[in-house]
């Protein structure tokens, strides 16, 4: 769950987690397909997947609420079933059960588990995407439009801000993080969980409102 800068409510953001990186159950297939054609390293192309996956959600959700005009929080309630659901599916072994999956390849252990000097990585990570947030909001004109939309929407509109691209640019974002949080807890964890962030909606919530 998650009350975005534009005043809108995700709720998927707790599912894209285990949903962007359910991937490492396909992990042994990359193996060999990395191996057979000499591409990059697997940990990279899973990260890749699971931001991609992540970028995906986010662009979906902007979509339906921008276009389609649907309420947020139904968007979002509604791809956080469909994310969960993939989870699920990408899980499931040969044997039709879904399990969690062991997650060792190094690229990912050393994002969610590794030391860059004293500092942990994800505390590092943290600081950055804190630091980075902080000069983007106040120092850029989009991120002035996210402190404008999501203090008044019509004022916005009236103002000359589209709005709309505001909205679907939050949504990606929220998307991409989110997914980037799984593959940390995954590194974390060295486990591909299906379930992972589920459970946590209340403190999600205080902690946004």
């Amino acid at each position: 769950v998650e009350l975005d800068a534009v005043g809108r409510i995700d709720v998927d953001a707790l599912d894209l987690p285990a949903e962007a990186f359910a991937f490492g159950q396909r992990r042994h297939h990359l193996q060999r397909i990395a191996e057979d054609h000499a591409v990059r390293p697997v940990g990279i192309v899973l990260i890749e997947l699971g931001l991609g996956v992540g970028v995906a959600f986010g662009w979906f959700n902007g979509l339906l609420v921008t276009k389609a005009h649907i309420v947020p929080f139904i968007v979002t309630l509604g791809t956080l079933s469909v994310g969960r659901g993939l989870a699920y599916l990408f899980a499931t072994g040969p044997g039709g059960v879904a399990s969690n999956v062991p997650m060792r390849d190094a690229a990912v252990g050393f994002l969610g588990a590794g030391y860059l000097g004293p500092m942990p990585m994800p505390v590092i990570m943290m600081l950055a995407l804190v630091a980075a947030a902080a000069i983007f909001l106040a120092r850029t004109v989009r991120g002035r439009e996210i402190y404008a939309v999501g203090s008044n929407l019509r004022a916005a509109h009236l103002c000359g801000i589209n709005v709309d691209r505001v909205q679907r640019f939050t949504y990606v974002v929220a998307g991409g993080l989110s997914a980037l949080a799984g593959i940390i807890s995954t590194g974390l964890l060295s486990t591909a969980s299906t379930n992972l962030g589920a459970g946590i909606e209340l403190d999600v919530i205080a902690a946004a409102v």
